[in-house]
């Protein structure tokens, strides 16, 4: 199934992060490489479930990997202390959850329209 020209939008709290449209600025927040967002905030990267097709469309954009193949980059930061992104059912939970939650970056397939809580920090054209 073709998904080119299909739009993922990476999503932000509020004022926690910056709105850059750059794939290695997403990747270095959910690989944990960036810690802390431009406000001070402690990151919390969301993920869709491993088999959500969006998610498999998000990781090979900004990590030219598949979501599994990135469980041995977990496995390994396991033992550093550092847990994976927190996992959230659907696409409509990870618009919630970054609602409410200061610090959260997710990504969904449907742009956000009217929530107060949530910025759009950039576009991702598959």
């Amino acid at each position: 199934m073709s998904v080119q020209g299909k739009t993922l939008y990476v999503i932000g709290h509020k004022g926690s992060f910056e709105a850059v449209n750059d794939a290695n600025y997403f990747a270095d927040y959910y690989l944990l490489k960036r810690k802390i967002s431009p406000v001070g905030e402690r990151v919390i990267p969301v993920n869709l479930p491993l088999t959500n097709p969006i998610r498999s469309q998000f990781s090979s954009a900004i990590f030219e990997h598949s979501p599994v193949a990135l469980s041995e980059y977990w496995d390994r930061m396991s033992f550093r202390g550092l847990r994976p992104p927190v996992v959230q059912q659907s696409e409509q939970a990870v618009i919630l959850f970054v609602s409410r939650v200061k610090g959260a970056i997710g990504y969904v397939s449907q742009k956000p329209e009217n929530n107060p809580n949530i910025d759009i920090l950039g576009e991702i054209t598959l």
